[in-house]
């Protein structure tokens, strides 16, 4: 095993040669012997231990019949034993593998008071892996189809659960952390009642620490945030399930949307926390939407909206980004058979989102210069608000879009406009063109002749250029006008003639070719008189720089 490990390569190809040594060699009863000398000995690198205990569950998954009672209890000692001594030289991910052996050989005897016996067996001896096998315990159920056995024993998991909210043998910010995330875990795979959770210490203290951030300063709200995530997903697969009740549904709703997301600098992890229960309530009612009557739900659609404009406007891109999708989901369920109010709410809204996602589209002043291009992070972030512009150009039913897109031609337009905004204007003028040929074709005939009269230098600001030359051919494509078509591709060829051979003259030119056979393939073969022109400009870019293409 240790030479296994000590091959060349990187770890996935150790791990996988690692892997395939085990798979070969690990039916053998001397490869257990030796897995468990290594293990109680304790004395080789901590991956090859892991590697032994890989084995070791190996045999509990396949064989454990073929032991007798007895080897059963030696075998449930001896992993103690190793835990315990993992813990001892501060061997965490050994701790880890361990605890997953334990739960699986609790779960495959069947042993009664499972729970108990962890408490006697674990707790004081090593409390991190007591802590992980009752966390992983009811994943290892389901994988193992032992759920019907672990249902038996969630009494005594909230019981103990109760327990330890009194027990000082471990640090209490560790230990209400541990508390969490197991209560999330048995939640999370349905084995507590909705009812013992709302009524239960460990809920409340989540609720505690999510609206208070001095509570064990701030450290453990990530793990109260999983908790009630646990349960809201709960409350979703109850209600598909008929089997919560309504008042209950609604105050769970309500006291995790109560909870304030909190904003200052040295408060980041409470936001983050705060941010992704906000999140999770949303995708919740946005599960709920088939399955509730839409007058049941209508004061809790622009609510979560609101929670998730709160994210969108103080979290940064990645946690933006991981709320993104559920921006599409609720668009697509705004009720448009409701009473004006309603309507005049929901177009609110989307204009304060639309608002709010043009300012974080905005390229930063540094990214604006030659050669320089968004982060991976904000491209991705331009692409969902691409997407979502286009869905939201549908909501004739609740707002004047045609009023938003004059508001953005204006920007673009500005003699005062800082180029920032200018580019992130014609970026959101462009996804709406296709549904905007068909509600003011007027518009669109209007851009056309504008767009080429913006003035602006491409050489100082590359990213204007780029968005202008999309905008235009997005124009050209829905509206067919040959002439004005010919002449914008004819433009565009001569534009490529004269760039020069920088990388941002490169990401220009790619701009250009791509424009100009979108609009070839479009109309079949409507500008072959352009093909050599085409052909040119390729062979051009391939010579520019060998470096990746943004």
């Amino acid at each position: 095993m240790n030479a296994c490990c000590d091959q060349g390569g990187d770890a996935c190809e150790r791990n996988l040669e690692a892997s395939q040594f085990l798979q070969a060699y690990q039916e053998s009863t001397s490869v257990w012997d030796i897995s468990d000398w290594m293990l109680w000995k304790m004395e080789q690198r901590e991956d090859v231990l892991v590697l032994a205990v890989v084995t070791l569950r190996h045999r509990i998954r396949n064989y454990l019949s073929d032991l007798s009672a007895l080897q059963h209890s030696g075998l449930f000692s001896r992993l103690v034993i190793y835990s315990k001594c993992a813990n001892r030289n501060g061997m965490q991910q050994l701790i880890g593998y361990l605890s997953v052996s334990i739960a699986d050989l609790l779960l495959r005897l069947r042993w009664g008071m499972m729970i108990d016996l962890c408490v006697k067996n674990l707790f004081k001896k090593v409390p991190p892996a007591f802590f992980q096998v009752l966390e992983v315990m009811p994943v290892e159920a389901v994988h193992i189809n032992e759920t019907q056995h672990l249902k038996t024993e969630t009494k005594e998991l909230l019981n103990c659960l109760n327990w330890l909210q009194g027990r000082d043998e471990v640090d209490a910010t560790r230990l209400q952390r541990a508390c969490f995330l197991i209560c999330a875990s048995w939640t999370r795979t349905n084995f507590l009642s909705i009812d013992n959770l709302m009524s239960h210490k460990v809920i409340e203290n989540a609720f505690l620490v999510m609206n208070d951030p001095k509570l064990f300063g701030g450290e453990i709200s990530k793990e109260a945030s999983e908790c009630l995530c646990a349960l809201l997903e709960h409350v979703a697969h109850a209600r598909k399930n008929l089997s919560i009740n309504w008042n209950l549904e609604d105050k769970i709703y309500k006291s995790c949307s109560a909870i304030k997301l909190p904003i200052l600098q040295n408060e980041i992890k409470q936001m983050k926390a705060t941010a992704g229960l906000y999140i999770q309530v949303a995708e919740t009612y946005a599960c709920l939407d088939a399955v509730h009557t839409p007058s049941e739900l209508l004061d809790r659609g622009p609510n979560c909206y609101e929670l998730l404009l709160q994210v969108a406007t103080h979290c940064d891109l990645d946690i933006i980004l991981s709320s993104m999708p559920l921006w599409h989901k609720l668009f697509d369920q705004i009720p448009f058979q409701y009473e004006k109010a309603l309507c005049e709410t929901y177009c609110s809204i989307v204009v304060r989102a639309l608002n709010i996602f043009y300012k974080k589209c905005r390229l930063p002043e540094d990214r604006m210069k030659p050669g320089s291009h968004a982060s991976d992070t904000l491209i991705e972030l331009r692409n969902h608000v691409k997407d979502l512009l286009y869905n939201v150009s549908d909501l004739e039913g609740i707002m004047n879009f045609k009023s938003y897109t004059r508001k953005m031609i204006e920007t673009a337009f500005g003699l005062e406009t800082a180029w920032e905004d200018v580019e992130a204007a014609f970026f959101f003028l462009t996804p709406v063109i296709p549904k905007l040929v068909r509600q003011d074709k007027e518009l669109v005939i209007e851009l056309i002749k504008i767009l080429p009269n913006r003035a602006f230098d491409y050489k100082s600001h590359p990213a204007v250029c780029q968005q202008v030359i999309i905008l235009n051919t997005e124009c050209h494509k829905c509206f067919d006008d040959q002439l004005q078509r010919h002449q914008f591709v004819e433009q565009m060829i001569n534009f490529g003639f004269h760039l020069g051979t920088g990388l941002h003259d490169r990401d220009t030119l790619e701009v250009i070719i791509k424009s100009c056979r979108i609009l070839d393939k479009c109309r079949h073969k409507d500008l072959i008189v352009f093909e050599n022109g085409l052909l040119w400009l390729e062979d051009k870019l391939s010579k520019i720089s060998d470096e990746p293409m943004h």
